[in-house]
């Protein structure tokens, strides 16, 4: 993503949060250019914990739906689709 593009997300954020995420810092120090602010710190730690949050819940909801299943791929496998009832056919034949 371009340094302008990611700007441009950046204003349309904070414009939709009604507070500003960064600050410019100047100084000679190794502390100068951008920083979070307090409210776009506390933001970043909320959304982390929405988000191992979802990501927990997408793993139990996974496993609640794949326990137990075993997939199987290759030349033996059927999937209903007219092309693996034509393998099966030509194996049957012996084509």
């Amino acid at each position: 993503m371009s340094y302008r593009n990611a700007w441009g997300y950046l204003r349309e954020l904070e414009k939709a949060a009604g507070f500003k995420f960064v600050e410019r810092s100047s100084g000679g120090n190794r502390r100068q250019g951008m920083q979070l602010t307090a409210p776009g710190r506390e933001f970043l730690a909320c959304y982390r914990k929405f988000q191992r949050g979802l990501d927990a819940a997408a793993q139990r909801q996974f496993e609640r739906s794949f326990r137990g299943k075993a997939f199987r791929t290759g030349a033996g496998s059927s999937d209903g689709s007219a092309a693996s009832r034509s393998r099966t056919r030509r194996r049957a034949d012996g084509k």
